[in-house]
């Protein structure tokens, strides 16, 4: 019990501003990271005070999270509770609504979604021509490689990805060695956890 009748007004008023503050739908794709793991997220909505996520794979109970999103946003704070899959996590430090306001707005469209980094080797198939690789990062729209000669007859691949199967893509950009494709269609975030955790395994 409170010492004194200010204390649990004080008491009062921190349970009041828990449950009465507002928190706003955004349905952004993100990045969780949990020490020294990270994980693809969907951030459900957000608040001053920090947000609720479902993330995509295991996320070790670890006490310190960063969340990444499209357009560059990233924040810092602790677990506050955790469901199965869904997940709140408590800011460091309140949003102002300035900061709040730039997080609702939408990403401009040629803001790179979150990736996460890999180490998987995969086939590149243009044509007749095959070539293995290695997946550096991917994401549900596409995915950076890694080849002895990216110089490929088409730009129209077929990428086997362990754990994915084969996917049709496109490749976009070339530099040296490296290249990056996007996907035709979008990867589930659920295979793209499973893809990534079987590869972890192995």
């Amino acid at each position: 019990m409170p010492s004194n009748p200010r204390d649990s007004a004080d008491l009062c008023s921190v349970a009041d501003r828990r449950t009465t503050e507002r928190h706003h739908s955004v349905l952004q794709l993100g990045l969780v990271k949990a020490g020294n793991l990270a994980q693809l997220a969907l951030v459900l909505n957000v608040g001053c005070g920090g947000l609720h996520l479902r993330v995509f794979g295991n996320l070790p109970r670890h006490n310190q999270l960063r969340v990444n999103l499209r357009g560059g946003h990233t924040f810092a704070g602790r677990l506050a509770w955790q469901h199965g899959c869904d997940v709140g996590m408590q800011f460091h430090a309140p949003l102002s609504q300035a900061e709040l306001s730039a997080v609702l707005s939408q990403p401009e469209r040629n803001a790179r979604a979150p990736r996460l980094t890999t180490e998987i080797k995969v086939l590149v198939r243009s044509g007749a021509t095959r070539r293995p690789g290695t997946m550096l990062n991917i994401s549900p729209r596409g995915a950076g490689i890694t080849m002895a000669n990216p110089d490929l007859p088409q730009r129209s691949i077929k990428l086997g990805i362990p754990g994915l199967g084969t996917l049709d893509a496109q490749l976009r950009w070339k530099n040296g060695n490296l290249a990056g494709v996007s996907f035709n269609e979008v990867v589930l975030l659920r295979n793209l956890a499973r893809c990534i955790q079987a590869s972890a395994i192995d």
